[in-house]
């Protein structure tokens, strides 16, 4: 199933390249179209076409993509904390076309400083 190469196009027509994956269980989801579905549904009762969004956790930035499109004359904001999760991302915004999405690598916090950050070697990302 990874070695896939043709991109995989979700509901609201994101294109995802789920060959840089390595968990089956998100590509299935991904397949199947349970993959932040009830994030997906949710956007089109939330957003109008000049909002300004700002979203936590750009995960492979299907979400951002999304709610770019709906808010296609406003802009998204998307922070994410992993790096490697932040270069998906923003290769799944390239990939699709989109031009109001900014993705960050960050967390959002109440004062300024330096964070640690760990990743599980168990997490799901991507080769």
């Amino acid at each position: 199933m990874r070695s896939l190469r043709i991109p995989l196009t979700l509901v609201g027509g994101v294109k995802i390249n789920s060959h840089r994956i390595h968990s089956q269980w998100i590509v299935d989801s991904l397949i199947k179209g349970y993959y932040e579905s009830d994030e997906a549904r949710s956007l089109n009762d939330l957003i109008q076409p000049d909002d300004r969004i700002l979203e936590l956790g750009s995960g492979l930035g299907y979400v951002a993509c999304l709610a770019a499109k709906k808010a296609h004359r406003g802009q998204v904001l998307s922070f994410e904390a992993n790096p490697k999760m932040v270069e998906l991302a923003k290769e799944t915004v390239q990939l699709n076309s989109i031009d109001n999405v900014e993705i960050r690598n960050g967390i959002l916090a109440l004062d300024e400083g330096t964070r640690k950050f760990y990743v599980s070697e168990h997490f799901w990302l991507f080769n």
